[in-house]
């Protein structure tokens, strides 16, 4: 089955209700869960804008927004979790640094 095929077979049993597991090789890679308001008590939202946040994919704002809560909310959660706000690269802090001196 071509690779488009597998992502719309993937979307259309998400979109029936349905949990589908991908694998290669037998090996599982990931869990498409269909959003309903279930999981959203549960807190699949803010999980899985914490994880976003923490790979850099999206901003800070739009973790966020994906979370459902404010901004200050949000750092509230990344801080509980020990998850730096603000990231600086070393060639950045060293800039910031030498500002102040």
């Amino acid at each position: 089955m071509a690779e488009p095929d597998i992502a719309a077979r993937i979307i259309h049993d998400v979109e029936k209700g349905e949990i589908a597991l991908v694998t290669k090789d037998g090996r599982p890679l990931f869990v498409a869960v269909p959003v309903d308001e279930r999981l959203i008590k549960l807190g699949l939202p803010l999980a899985l804008a914490i994880r976003l946040y923490e790979q850099e994919t999206v901003s800070l704002g739009k973790a966020a927004e994906i979370a459902a809560v404010s901004v200050g909310e949000f750092i509230d959660h990344l801080g509980a979790r020990r998850i730096p706000v603000v990231r600086y690269w070393p060639e950045e802090l060293e800039q910031e640094l030498a500002a102040f001196g």
